[in-house]
């Protein structure tokens, strides 16, 4: 049964009720949260993809496998990461810029502690797996905004 009491003592809600600026607040939380924890995972799979990878392929593989095997991480698997990232990063372009700079950067690092970090060539490569995300951000944004506009003249 509802009573109605003074505004402020925050007796004035039901058994169970919580007041609205308790549940915003709370909502708020959960939503950092959740994209702290997704910016924490997409840190992670980075760091799996651009030095965990060739870390592994480092350690284990010898002879005329290991160039054959740098060559598809750097000239496939990279790409490809780049390019799921710059999709992902396509959906919230105000947001998730900053997932587009962190991937060369660790590359980068990784090519610092595993190999001669005074060849240009990775430079170069860094440099490519940022443009193609920038390309895959930019078009990815493009369709989302397309299909939106689509929805909204359409209702």
């Amino acid at each position: 049964m509802y009573v109605k009491r003074p505004y402020g003592t925050g007796s004035h809600l039901q058994k169970g009720e919580t007041g609205p600026f308790l549940l915003n607040s709370f909502k708020n939380e959960n939503r950092k949260e959740k994209g702290m924890n997704k910016f924490f995972s997409f840190i992670m799979i980075t760091a799996f993809f651009l030095v965990g990878v060739p870390w592994i392929v480092d350690f284990f593989v010898k002879g005329n496998n290991y160039d054959l095997a740098l060559k598809l991480i750097f000239f496939v698997l990279n790409p490809l990461y780049a390019a799921a990232v710059g999709i992902s990063a396509g959906k919230n372009v105000k947001i998730r810029w900053l997932m587009c700079i962190l991937p060369p950067a660790m590359f980068m690092g990784c090519i610092w502690l595993l190999f001669d970090f005074n060849d240009h060539k990775y430079r170069y490569y860094a440099a490519v797996y940022l443009m193609i995300e920038i390309v895959f951000m930019v078009i990815s944004w493009a369709i989302r905004k397309k299909l939106k506009n689509r929805k909204s003249s359409a209702a």
